[in-house]
């Protein structure tokens, strides 16, 4: 009988021993199954060009979020866009069906559309290819024949660009 207990003593503590790596054990079976999760997510996405709606319809919600504002900013926060490109009068918070815009206001939210294009691309561009509307300076202000062409006043020579 005592070598049963002993027996069983012995078991005990080499569970309590155990006891800390087990737990370790669980925190990563935890993490790899939040992985294998995350992974089967993005293996369904990539189906079916799924991801590749997502992609364009974020980049769609940023182009209009970036449009609404400049609009807003040309007609004195009278009209932004909603998520399916319609103008809404911002005064009644109702669209307007693009039937009923006049032609100057059917311009400005086409140059809106193309100036937030343009805003949207320049911060994905990198920084040599930025153009900074604020400074109306360009990158490639500080090659050598745009200084010359800057400091003279004739156009400098083809052979110099």
């Amino acid at each position: 009988m005592s070598r049963e207990v002993g027996r069983i003593q012995s078991g005990l503590e080499i569970a309590e021993a155990q006891i800390p790596q087990a737990t370790d054990l669980d925190g990563w079976i935890t993490t790899g199954v939040e992985v294998r999760d995350s992974l089967s997510e993005l293996a369904r996405l990539l189906q079916d060009a799924q991801f590749v709606g997502y992609v364009i319809e974020r980049r769609q919600r940023q182009l209009l979020i970036v449009a609404s504002q400049i609009l807003g900013s040309m007609t004195g926060d009278a009209y932004g866009f909603a998520s399916d490109f319609e103008i809404v009068d911002r005064s009644t918070n109702q669209p307007r069906p693009t039937r009923t815009l006049s032609c100057g206001e059917t311009f400005l939210a086409s140059l809106a559309l193309a100036l937030a294009l343009v805003e949207i691309a320049a911060r994905w561009a990198p920084s040599w290819m930025r153009f900074s509307w604020t400074r109306a300076s360009v990158p490639w202000t500080r090659t050598r024949w745009t200084r010359r062409y800057l400091r003279s006043s004739s156009r400098p020579a083809a052979d110099d660009w």
